[in-house]
């Protein structure tokens, strides 16, 4: 309903923090988005004019100020003036009304209506009558007919002011008894002069809607004559608010009595219930009009909860205004007690102040919390339990007291609760193949799951109590096994033991004779199974079965405690025959004895001896300190302090996870052996602290460590090393001095060549090879490979030749970033973590160099751009070359193979191709390549289709990335220019970039070939050089793929031209929404298309004739109705020439499709236009394009046209291949403009005017251009 008025209608909250709702004519009426207002409740203030600013403001604030201390009016009104974004000026009225509840103030309901138009009508001093909002009618006295009436009071009743004035007042009533024409002019009759009547009625307007209205009569003297004065207000909306408001009065009462919570309402002076809940009378079994009614509160007999107690809650919550939490007993009506959490808070209803009391029952979390408190103490008495049979008793003892579960039994299962030994003889005995669970403890069997012993009074004392046994051991110690009742294993009980989860179930119901109907099973983990319930109940509180659930799971873990402790020895055995199985020297030790070197330790692995030479003990035989005697002079004070520490920290309690360190040993034959040693602190199961030692020989790696240091200090130079050729000679050398790499080489990658050149060797590779090493290229595949991909390979030196230096028969080639690559040359296998530490190495070396060269590259940038402007200018002879190769040109391919053959004879460009996609498609596929092989450039447009196929990719985010787009696909998606410098620079991980690498090229420019907005294809441009595609380079390639697609443009309109056999398309049209059949409805005239020039600066003139009896109306109609510039160009009798000039016209289509636009024109009933294509167009193609076009055209007429003779457009196309563009364009302008009439209808200063040069110079154009046209005609005479 809200979203079809015209007034804003909005609801948000009383402090204008957010917009709950507005209505869609909020953007209508301010001009501004509505999602800006839900994000800014008071962003309309935005759009308020400035001259009206600052006073709303200050309104504003001050009814926010009310509002804010819970004392707002009734209403709000402002009015005021509001700027659109297009500097339109409009006159609101704004209302408001604060929603105020039993909290205060929450809400502000405001409606915002236009008053523009009422306000321009006051301001221009308009009648009163005219200006009031309501409608006013004046009617004659006797009869009621209707004299006058304002504007109002039509649009009321969507009348015209005719169909009113003079009428019978039975116009404007409906058809209804109680509002018929007799009982209103009753009521007219009835007025004397200076009375007045208010009431409501109901009108009718004239679409037959009936609505309710307000009627304000006054009897009053016009010129002497008695006249009845109605003023009438449409008061649907007020009505439609006023059942707004009743609708939510009834939501207020659905809500108050569906929420969860319990709400009672008190008078606070005499304390009675004045209104309460459903949900209230539901929880305590009452009616509502008991609870009203009762003098007292329904409270127990607990001194704690009386009367006057609830009394005083009333009166301090009252008196101090802030509400109250606190706890309530009530007894329902079945005598129950019922525990509340209450809270009560003063509240404003209906304008009275009440009590208002919101309850939630808590009776079940009381009870819980009684529970989880003496749960909580069994379960330290369990946790200090020191036998599986005291658990157990435990268990049982804690469901009886503490979860008043008086029957109650444990069962356990034999595999996890007793030790191996004890296993294979309840096994023999038990005789079963199965799992079973045996009865442990609690009530007998047949008490609870309705099973019994062979001996039932090994199970029930003379009291009817559950057994208890002596010595604090398990009935599976005291009792004869094979006596024992038994759970098997498709037992229900066995079952839910296996799932692991607490339920209930009914025993009843599995096993006949049960006494129980119902039990609580709770699985105590992989130990057993616990069951408990109680005669004659039904079902047991979630809460029960929960509590169970948590003690059943402590006793769990307190069983695996007691189990833990009796493993720890086995465990201990178990350990030992491990790590005698260790190369590691592992021992296990007491803090005590680690500091002392006691030799009687638990665990010594047999890697002791290995490492150290001699076992402990044998240690001991020979150093007076065992172990410690062992340790490096150099190591023995730091290494025992050390020791020290530790003991200290575990004795103290505060000691790490672990502790790390590195000392040397001497052997018995004084060989020095460094020692990694690792102490792990912990605690057993038994709460004993010990330490496990692990040491491991690492002499190994120490001398690796040293190389490595040894290396580092022979490549210190290479931070200073002036060039890229030093920086290698000293890696070589450092690599054969220290890393015992001798036959090395470094190659560095040539920006220029895009090649890689070797700058240094080994000294173990020979001069003469040294000296006959080339640069390798793309060529030498596994060389170049590891370059771009930066991955290292093995090579054999038959099948690369390239790096066969005679004497060894592998290498290894490393990558040295973008720098280039390292290969390495030995007999035996090559330590690759070396040989990659010498690669690194000289990659951060060689990438410092780069940078370094960076900073001193100003003067080569500035030989650069010398190079790059004759560069340019050599570029620019290019173009001038291709544009002539074109021209002469008759075909497509002609054309593409003139631009690539001449491009490619230009430095610096090494290849160029041409790509097309076949029509219909995408599918981008090569027409003609040079400098470049064909297959090659197809793998590069088909790289990531080739990708996708691909087994070896299977990572998605590098899969994503190397399916990058590449340029020239990009280009014909784009239609613009893209290009890529530095390819090996700026990644290799694309598919595309390494098919181009491997070809050497460095840098990519892609082109479109499209003119006038359509792509005929992309003409990429490759160079070795990385940088050989700069801006100035860009640009001109870009006007080149712009003429190349001019040529094909007009390649095929020649074409289209020249054939004598054409199609003819002739469509037609009906109240057609083209500008200019809009002109010929407007003028009631005709309309006809005489031509179109295309101007210099890319603007377009197209120029109509306007037939009307009336010419003098006609430039108006066009300038508002055609989109452009118009201007007139000539006047006749009965029609004027007018040149309209815009970016675009509504005949580019037709060029777009190769046709030609014969014949345009419109009237006011109907347009029509003849179009003209090639004879193997596709027709259809065509004819939805136009259609879709223009959706008012239907086709009529589809005609074979065969030329004899030159048609005034072939004409017009020699004349353009002929005249220069600036001259057909004087020439056009001219005749267009009458200049070559008789007389002149416009002078040459006039014409040239309207071409914006001077008058000497058109007169040139024109003069060469009528040249051409003689020449054309008659021939040239020379």
């Amino acid at each position: 309903m809200t979203e079809n008025v015209d007034e804003i209608i909005y609801i948000v909250d009383a402090d204008f923090s957010e917009i709950k709702y507005v209505n869609e004519a909020y953007e209508d009426i301010w001009g501004r988005s509505v999602d800006a207002l839900y994000e800014d409740a008071t962003a309309f203030i935005d759009g308020i004019d400035p001259r009206d600013r600052k006073a709303f403001r200050a309104d504003f604030e001050e009814m926010r100020e009310e509002i804010r201390a819970g004392d707002p009016a009734d209403s709000y009104e402002f009015e005021f003036r509001i700027r659109h974004p297009d500097g339109d000026i409009r006159w609101i009225l704004a209302t408001g009304y604060p929603v105020t509840t039993d909290n205060g103030p929450d809400q502000y309901v405001g409606l915002a209506e236009d008053i523009t138009e009422r306000r321009q009508l006051e301001e221009s001093y308009q009648t009163l009558f005219e200006s009031v909002s309501d409608g006013l009618v004046l009617h004659e006295p006797q009869r009621g007919d209707i004299l006058d009436v304002n504007q109002q009071f039509c649009s009321m009743y969507g009348c015209d002011r005719d169909e009113l004035e003079g009428k019978s007042l039975n116009v404007v009533l409906p058809d209804e008894n109680e509002f018929r024409y007799d009982r209103a002019v009753k009521r007219i009759k009835e007025l004397d002069i200076g009375e007045s009547q208010l009431f409501e009625w109901r009108g009718q307007r004239s679409n037959g809607e009936i609505f309710p209205i307000e009627v304000h009569l006054r009897a009053i003297e016009i010129k002497g004559n008695r006249r009845i004065l109605a003023s009438v207000r449409d008061i649907t909306d007020r009505k439609e608010r006023e059942e707004q408001i009743r609708e939510s009065e009834r939501t207020y009462r659905e809500i108050f009595n569906k929420v969860s919570a319990g709400i009672s309402i008190h008078h606070p002076e005499t304390k009675d219930i004045v209104e309460v809940n459903d949900t209230m009378c539901s929880a305590l079994g009452y009616d509502r009009e008991t609870l009203l009614n009762t003098d007292e509160w329904i409270t127990p007999g607990d001194d704690s909860y009386t009367v006057e107690r609830g009394a005083e809650i009333i009166d301090r919550v009252i008196d101090s205004g802030t509400p109250e939490e606190y706890e309530w007993v009530l007894e329902d009506a079945d005598g129950n007690e019922r525990v509340m959490l209450v809270k009560g808070s003063p509240a404003m209803i209906n304008g009275e102040t009440r009590f208002l009391s919101t309850s939630q029952e808590i009776t079940e979390r009381k009870r819980r919390e009684t529970v989880v408190k003496d749960l909580q103490c069994a379960i330290d008495d369990i946790q200090d339990a020191d036998s599986r049979a005291a658990i157990h008793d435990l268990v049982v003892k804690t469901v009886r007291d503490t979860l008043d579960l008086p029957l109650t039994t444990c069962w356990v299962h034999p595999a996890s609760e007793l030790d191996s030994a004890i296993d294979e003889t309840i096994t023999d005995q038990l005789s079963v193949d199965e799992d079973v669970l045996l009865y442990a403890s609690g009530d007998a069997p047949k008490r609870t799951v309705g099973i019994e012993a062979e001996s039932e009074r090994d199970f029930i004392s003379t009291t009817g109590e559950s057994s208890h046994h002596s010595n604090n051991k398990s009935i599976l110690e005291l009792a004869d096994v094979s006596e024992l009742p038994l759970l098997h294993s498709e037992s229900r009980e066995y079952n839910i033991f296996t799932e692991g989860e607490a339920t209930t179930y009914s025993p009843a119901t599995h096993r006949s004779g049960n006494p129980l109907t119902a039990a609580v099973a709770i699985p105590i983990g992989d130990h057993g199974l616990l069951i408990a319930g109680e005669h004659g109940r039904e079902t047991y509180e979630s809460y029960l079965v929960d509590a169970a659930q948590v003690l059943a799971g402590h006793a769990a873990t307190a069983l695996d405690r007691v189990e833990r402790a009796a493993q720890v020895r086995e465990h201990e055995r178990r350990l030992q025959a491990i790590i005698d199985r260790i190369d590691e020297a592992i021992f296990l030790s007491t803090p005590q004895n680690l500091a002392s070197d006691d030799s009687e330790r638990g665990i010594i692995s047999s890697g002791y001896a290995d490492i150290w030479g001699r076992s402990l003990s044998e240690l001991h035989e020979i150093h007076k300190e065992g172990f410690f005697g062992t340790l490096h002079p150099d190591d023995y004070a730091s290494h025992r302090r050390w020791i020290e520490q530790i003991v200290d920290e575990m004795q103290a309690g505060d000691y790490a996870d672990r502790y790390s360190r590195e000392y040397r040993i001497l052997r018995p034959d004084g060989s020095v052996r460094w020692i990694h040693s690792d102490y792990y602190p912990t605690e057993w199961d038994d709460n004993t602290l010990r330490v496990v030692v692990v040491g491991r020989d690492i002499t190994a790696r120490r001398q690796q460590q040293k190389r490595i240091e040894s290396f580092h200090d022979a490549t210190a130079e290479l931070t200073t090393a002036d060039s890229v050729n030093d920086a290698g000679q000293i890696a070589v050398e450092a690599a054969a001095s220290v890393l015992e790499l001798p036959a090395t080489a470094v190659y560095q990658y040539n920006d220029d060549t895009g090649a890689l050149d070797p700058i240094a060797t080994g000294p173990a590779v020979p001069v003469s090879a040294a000296e006959s090493l080339q640069s390798l290229t793309p060529a030498e595949s596994p060389a170049w490979e590891t370059f771009v991909d930066e991955t290292v390979q093995r090579v054999e030196l038959e099948t690369t030749p390239c790096l066969d230096v005679g004497t060894f028969e592998t290498a290894v080639i490393l990558p040295l970033g973008r720098n280039g690559v390292l290969v390495v040359w030995q007999s035996a296998d090559i330590d690759l973590d070396i040989a990659s530490i010498l690669a690194a190495t000289l990659e951060a070396a060689l990438n410092r160099l780069r940078g370094e060269q960076r900073l001193e590259s100003q003067q080569a940038a500035l030989t650069k751009q010398t190079e790059r402007a004759r560069r340019l200018e050599s570029i620019a002879e290019l173009i001038q070359r291709v544009e002539a190769a074109i021209t002469t040109q008759s075909s497509r391919t002609g054309t593409h193979e003139a631009v690539c053959n001449e491009l490619v004879d230009v430095d610096p460009f090494s290849g160029a191709w041409v790509s097309t996609a076949p029509v219909g498609t995408n599918q981008l596929t090569v027409q003609t390549a040079a400098g470049i092989n064909t297959d090659t450039v197809e793998r590069y447009l088909h790289a990531e289709e080739e990708l996708s196929e691909s087994d070896d990719v299977d990572n998605k985010t590098q899969r994503s990335l190397m399916a990058e787009n590449h340029p020239t696909i990009e280009a014909w998606r784009t239609n613009s220019h893209v290009t890529v410098s530095g390819l090996v620079e700026t990644g290799r991980q694309q598919a595309w970039r390494r098919v181009l690498l491997r070809e050497g090229i460095g840098a990519v420019c892609a082109i479109p070939i499209s003119y006038e907005g359509i792509t005929y294809g992309v003409l990429t441009v490759v160079a070795t050089g990385a940088d050989a595609f700069d801006d100035r380079t860009v640009d001109t390639l870009s006007q080149l793929g712009t003429s190349v697609g001019y040529a094909i443009t007009a390649l095929e309109r020649q074409r289209a031209l020249e054939s004598d056999e054409t199609i003819e398309l002739e469509f037609r049209g009906h109240e057609m929404d083209m500008p200019f059949a809009r002109v010929a409805t407007r003028t009631d005239g005709r309309v006809r298309h005489d031509r179109t020039v295309r101007r210099q600066d890319g603007s377009v003139s197209v120029y109509y004739t306007l037939f009307n009896d009336t010419p003098e109306t006609l430039i108006q109609i066009a300038k508002d109705t055609l989109p452009g510039d118009i201007d007139m160009v000539a006047k006749r009798d009965n029609a004027v020439v007018i040149e309209r000039q815009g970016s675009s016209w509504f005949g580019s289509v037709v060029s777009e499709c190769g046709g030609i636009l014969r014949k345009c024109r419109a009237d006011e009933a109907e347009t029509t236009l003849i179009i003209e294509l090639p004879q193997e167009t596709n027709t259809r193609t065509i004819v939805e394009r136009i259609l879709e076009a223009f959706p008012g055209l239907e086709l009529t007429a589809q005609r074979q046209h065969h030329e004899t003779d030159s048609t005034p457009e072939e004409i017009r196309s020699q004349l353009e291949n002929r005249l220069t563009d600036r001259q057909l364009e004087a020439i056009e302008t001219a005749h267009t403009m009458g200049y070559f009439d008789w007389p002149r209808e416009s002078s040459g200063e006039e014409v040239a005017a309207a071409l914006d040069i001077t008058q000497p110079t058109v007169n040139k154009h024109i003069r060469l251009g009528e040249r051409g046209i003689f020449e054309l005609l008659f021939g040239n005479p020379s």
